[in-house]
């Protein structure tokens, strides 16, 4: 899925001319200023970094009506396969030691 246009809000700015820092966060633009809640959190693992963007896309930037199998087209069945697994694993231990 290529955006031409940033889904962060409803201006939907062209992506050479992002306006606002939620596009410009969601498409990993740093400003000679960068604002402190763009930072990385406690110097994420990229792998958190990517799981937090993916979040905020998923969140934020696809339609109520979306085709949502269309997300997942650039992955085979097997990647999306682990992909389910490790995600699966990651909440499970995550709320596990949330109880805890």
């Amino acid at each position: 899925m290529e955006h031409k246009f940033c889904p962060g809000c409803e201006n939907h700015c062209p992506l050479d001319a992002l306006k606002c820092g939620k596009g410009r966060n969601f498409f990993g633009v740093r400003d000679e200023c960068e604002h402190r809640h763009d930072r990385p959190r406690r110097s994420a693992p990229r792998a958190i970094e990517l799981m937090i963007r993916c979040g905020k896309f998923l969140h934020h930037g696809v339609p109520q009506d979306a085709d949502t199998s269309e997300l997942l087209k650039a992955l085979n069945p097997e990647e999306i396969s682990m992909l389910e697994k490790l995600l699966e694993k990651c909440l499970q231990v995550w709320q596990t030691e949330q109880k805890a």
